[in-house]
């Protein structure tokens, strides 16, 4: 009779595609077919008692208990149908063997009694599925939808849920008959299988033993992995929980996720818990299975950090500032908040945080930032964390704020070294490391601080890691970047150049000053329109750089540049106190070169020539070579008491000549040097020369 119902159930839903009801379904041998768009609907039991065969395209809901009694496992894996359950009782899949569902939907909590698995699909609908000692397989891109607080895997016995976990985030949304506390597992290494389960308590022997002493310290939850094969594994794992799973004196603040292997628990570096009940920590490199548990740093799952501290010196007005600690705290609120009184604005290429107008967009400090900070006063900053671990820097094209991931000094010529950097340079002063063009005011990148630099491609570079940090002098603290600026500011009377962190920046190479009137220690100014000083540089008879200063977000007065404004240049002689006004002679081998003022702009300047309106009071140099053009040989005739020193470079500003003039007449062979321009430069005690000269 079993049989006869069960044929007869084929032969209506195959014909009719209509709905079929029963109280109870036993199948002791007739195929099941349910074509799309057709409905099977059991109230009661759905008990399979001899090999059958299912094919579900539509949809069989179930009220009661699914018992596999046959001899052999269900297939239905291939099936396009969903099964579901939707009692008014909590239900059961069960029997002697498996059965594999393709489309499995739970509307009522469900226990297995049998080992199950799903092709595509496991949804929750407000129901939990209890695994009891049984495993359930979710088998590779079978999704499970719904899991929440009220939806989940109760997995609290010996069975696992199982899922193959490879590059990509895998949830098992598991928990407790009381708490969901789901697990999250990436694995960058071999894809494999892997069971999860979790129950209450923290044990001294992992999984087996008695309550650990430090049970208050903990989560108290111990989450079971177990892989399918082992090893070939890199994972990383997710726990979450919520506050009411946590021991009386649990510090969520300095915690970690303990492993348990080789006979003890393995502890994590502390670290804060993310979230806000959930709360969530994650450890990586898991390389072999187990428990995982959660304490604080009184307990055996932490590692308590030593932190470091770096003292970071915030003079008054710009400056560039960074750090090579991760610190503790990364909001930049909670770091700057014993500073807040002196601090204007900080920002980045990103965004900017200005307590002054209730704005932040910076979020968290980042380590592989720099930034640019603005204060009323001089004041130390103290940053506590632990040394960035990672030190390479990814450099973009363009322009970058660089931050120094080093506790001590870096030349920037090493690091720089290979590299398609067109110049680097500090922020709210004029230091410069501008190899084209032979400027090297900016010898080292040093700790605390930050600096732009212009990168001509993509590209990383690597900081060093220092046994010591680097113990900076008292000039540093008070911003030794700005000692020559402040010193030519003093000899010109220009003591209100205030530097900004918006810049152009002006090489001027040895050749430009051939035949102007300019001695060692004179300085160059740059003025803008209406003859306000913006930038000046005293020249110590090389090549040399002028950053010009671009006016001030933060203030309601003009104290700078403004974009695109005319650029003017003054010679101030330190001698005789007087104002040279001159020309720039502009270079067209760079972006910026009109004479106008562009935020970050670079410039070049080929000479100088005296402007209709200037005053020029020097007269012909006294110091004489000759012949000119030489040939093999060279007459210096320096009429001076005293040394001088001479030196000949190419027009790329090479040095290949240098000796001292000790008398009024000296004589030097040339036949060393090839056909071509030269520049011959002699300084003395108190004269200078720049002269051209040609061998032939």
């Amino acid at each position: 009779m079993k049989k006869q119902i069960s044929t007869t159930l084929v032969f209506i839903l195959c014909l009719c595609g209509q709905m079929l009801f029963s109280q109870h379904l036993t199948n002791n041998g007739s195929a099941i077919t349910v074509l799309e768009g057709a409905t099977l609907t059991v109230t009661g039991n759905v008990t399979l008692l001899s090999e059958v065969t299912i094919d579900n395209s539509g949809d069989i809901f179930v009220g009661g208990k699914w018992i596999n009694n046959s001899p052999d496992e269900i297939h239905m894996q291939d099936n396009t149908g969903t099964v579901t359950f939707n009692g008014s009782l909590p239900q059961s899949i069960e029997g002697e063997y498996s059965t594999h569902f393709s489309k499995l939907q739970l509307k009522q909590h469900t226990s297995l009694g049998s080992e199950t698995s799903v092709s595509t699909l496991l949804g929750l609908t407000n129901a939990m599925l209890t695994l009891n000692d049984y495993h359930f397989l979710a088998k590779t891109g079978a999704q499970i939808t719904g899991a929440g607080a009220d939806a989940y895997i109760v997995a609290e016995g010996s069975g696992l849920l199982v899922r193959e976990v490879g590059e990509i985030d895998v949830e098992f949304p598991v928990g407790t008959t009381t708490s969901y506390l789901p697990a999250t597992l990436f694995n960058s290494g071999e894809f494999d299988n892997f069971g999860v389960n979790v129950f209450e308590d923290v044990r001294d022997g992992g999984l087996t033993g008695s309550t650990i002493p430090e049970i208050d310290d903990c989560v108290n939850n111990t989450w079971n992995l177990l892989e399918e094969v082992e090893g070939g594994s890199d994972l990383s794992i997710t726990v979450q929980w919520n506050a009411d799973n946590e021991g009386s004196s649990f510090n969520r603040l300095l915690s970690g996720v303990g492993h348990y292997s080789a006979g003890a628990w393995n502890p994590q570096d502390e670290a804060s818990a993310s979230g806000d009940n959930p709360y969530l920590l994650t450890r990586t490199g898991i390389t072999s299975i187990g428990a995982f548990a959660v304490g604080d740093n009184n307990s055996p799952m932490v590692v308590a950090i030593v932190y470091d501290e770096q003292d970071i010196f915030l003079s008054q007005g710009w400056s560039g500032i960074s750090g090579y600690l991760q610190p503790v705290d990364p909001d930049v609120e909670e770091i700057f908040a014993p500073v807040i009184t002196e601090l204007v604005i900080l920002q980045n290429l990103a965004g900017y945080y200005w307590p002054g107008q209730g704005i932040n967009t910076l979020g968290n400090w980042e380590t592989h930032s720099g930034y640019q900070v603005k204060m009323s006063g001089e004041i130390m900053l103290t940053l506590k964390g632990t040394p960035e671990a990672n030190t390479t820097l990814n450099l973009s094209e363009g322009w970058n704020l660089v931050p120094v991931i080093s506790n001590c000094g870096v030349k920037a010529e090493n690091l720089f070294d290979g590299t398609s950097l067109v110049l680097i340079k500090g922020i709210a002063n004029n230091l410069l490391y501008w190899p084209e063009f032979g400027i090297g005011s900016l010898e080292q990148l040093m700790p605390g601080s930050a600096y732009m630099a212009l990168m001509g491609t993509d590209e990383d570079v690597m900081f060093p890691t220092c046994e010591k940090g680097l113990d900076l002098s008292v000039d540093h603290k008070l911003n030794s970047s700005n000692i020559e600026l402040n010193k030519a500011a003093e000899i010109a009377g220009k003591p209100e150049l205030s530097p900004t962190p918006n810049t152009h920046s002006i090489a001027i190479p040895l050749s430009a000053f051939v035949g102007v009137d300019i001695a060692l220690g004179d300085v160059i100014e740059v003025f803008n329109e209406n003859n306000q000083c913006y930038g000046l540089a005293q020249w110590n008879g090389e090549a040399m750089a002028i950053t010009l200063f671009g006016d001030d977000q933060t203030t309601g007065q003009t104290d700078g540049f403004s974009e695109l404004e005319q650029i003017n240049f003054k010679i101030f002689k330190a001698s005789t106190n007087e104002e040279i006004l001159v020309e720039a002679v502009w270079g067209k081998s760079l972006p910026e070169n009109e004479g106008l003022f562009v935020s970050n702009g670079i410039s070049a300047i080929t000479g100088f020539k005296l402007n209709p309106a200037g005053i020029y009071s020097s007269g012909q140099s006294e110091i004489q070579i000759y012949p000119n053009p030489a040939k093999d040989q060279l007459t210096i005739q320096y009429p001076f008491d005293g040394k001088a020193e001479l030196s000949i470079y190419n027009l790329q500003g090479l040095e290949l000549v240098s000796l001292t003039l000790s008398g009024r007449s000296t004589e030097l062979n040339t036949s060393m040097l090839l056909p071509g321009t030269y520049l011959v430069k002699i300084n003395g005690r108190d004269t200078s020369s720049l002269q051209r000269l040609v061998i032939q």
